[in-house]
Parts: C-alpha cells; sequence; structure tokens
C-alpha cells in the first residue's frame, strides 16, 4: 500500500515515497483535498461540499464540478485502496492512508509536554 504524504506548510505538496511530486493543478481539486484533510475523522454530505466549493453554481451544477473533481483526484491519486471514498451521499478522507502536516501539527499542539511541542515547531519551520 502506497503511504502519502500532505504538505500545507509552505505551499500545497503532496508526495509519495515513489513518486517525489503528484501533479494536481486545478484550485478546486487541491482545495476539496485540502478541507478533507483538515477535517480528517468526518464524513462531509457531497450537496455540503458542493455548495461550499462551487456557491456561484446552481445546485445540480455544483454537483456535477464536485463528481468531476472527485474523479480527477482519484485519476491523480493512484491507489489500489482508495485514499478518498464515500457513496451517492457522502464522502471522506482514508485517513489512514495519508499523513497530513497541518493535521500532525495541531495533535502535537495539543499534547502537554515540551518534546511534543518541540516537534510542532519543526514542523512548522
Amino acid at each position: 500500500m502506497t503511504h502519502y504524504k500532505l504538505t500545507l506548510f509552505g505551499g500545497f505538496d503532496l508526495t509519495t515515497s515513489d513518486h517525489p511530486a503528484i501533479n494536481i493543478s486545478a484550485k478546486k481539486s487541491k482545495a476539496l483535498l485540502v478541507y478533507l484533510a483538515l477535517h480528517p475523522n468526518k464524513t462531509h454530505q457531497r450537496e455540503t461540499l458542493a455548495t461550499l466549493l462551487w456557491e456561484e453554481c446552481s445546485s445540480s451544477q455544483a454537483r456535477q464540478s464536485l463528481r468531476q473533481t472527485l474523479s480527477a483526484l482519484r485519476k491523480a491519486i493512484v491507489n489500489p485502496e482508495p485514499i478518498i471514498d464515500g457513496d451517492q451521499q457522502s464522502v471522506f478522507l482514508c485517513k489512514n492512508q495519508i499523513e497530513i502536516d497541518a493535521v500532525n501539527f495541531d495533535n502535537l499542539c495539543r499534547q502537554d509536554d515540551k518534546m511534543s511541542l518541540q516537534n510542532a515547531l519543526e514542523l512548522y519551520l
């Protein structure tokens, strides 16, 4: 199984040990992946995501854009097990397959020890 690393501090960067960088050029695709990554323990309703990212579009256009964006992300992030999964109503990030620097930073900051705070600082710098 390929393990992914999403770096948000210092700019968007998605990598694996096999691929130095995975190209995700569309802003909405990046925005969707980042939103899912920053809410790793949550299942998101498709309608909510569509409205959030395509508020200027009609509901049906927004849902179609979300389907296209999810499809593009799945094609870019080739993995035998999906990183982004869901059903017709919801979408979620498979958090056990991706490491996210901002989430790690947040978790380390919540710890009550000096070593965790030093590790959080190293992630940030």
